[in-house]
């Protein structure tokens, strides 16, 4: 079981997901994303350097105005999605999952979880985008994990892993 937490930490190190390790009730708590508000003030300062690039040397296409600025809003996009969808905790552990959300706490054992798919719906050369989706008996999916990353291989892998490693917690 550390095994697996371990390896579980590693991911969610990578996406700067933050969790708590209970080792007495051999659980993890996995909360909101914790990255910082540094990457939303470089994709403005980008956007910002190459707008006044365009206007001082004067490019009159719209079109060269329109790159930068629709860059800015695609990286926005994606931070914002990947908050939204890490914003309530998860605790996995190995009687089940209890998903917190705005109608509040959902807890699904191991006889409600029928699989946990991986899904990458998102990949261009700028970033890929993944979910990590739980599917019950009744197939209601809930989400579990939105990841970004730059190389779809990557991305597909912790996604995979992800599922393994849950999978495994949870003696699927």
């Amino acid at each position: 079981m550390e095994k697996e937490f371990y390896l579980l930490e590693l991911i969610l190190k990578k996406h700067k997901i933050s969790y708590q390790i209970n080792k007495q009730n051999q659980s993890i708590e996995i909360g909101k994303y914790s990255g910082n508000n540094f990457t939303i003030i470089l994709y403005f300062i980008l956007a910002l350097i190459s707008l006044s690039i365009l206007v001082y040397f004067q490019f009159g296409s719209l079109f060269l105005y329109l790159i930068p600025i629709s860059s800015f809003l695609f990286g926005m996009n994606k931070l914002i999605g990947s908050r939204k969808a890490n914003e309530y905790s998860k605790t996995i552990s190995q009687n089940g999952i209890t998903l917190f959300n705005k109608e509040g706490a959902i807890t699904l054992d191991k006889s409600k979880i029928k699989a946990i798919e991986s899904n990458v719906f998102f990949d261009d050369p700028s970033g890929s985008e993944g979910d990590l989706n739980l599917i019950t008996n009744n197939d209601k999916t809930y989400l579990l994990f939105n990841l970004t990353n730059k190389n779809v291989k990557y991305l597909k892998d912790d996604l995979e892993n992800l599922k393994r490693i849950i999978s495994q917690i949870l003696n699927l």
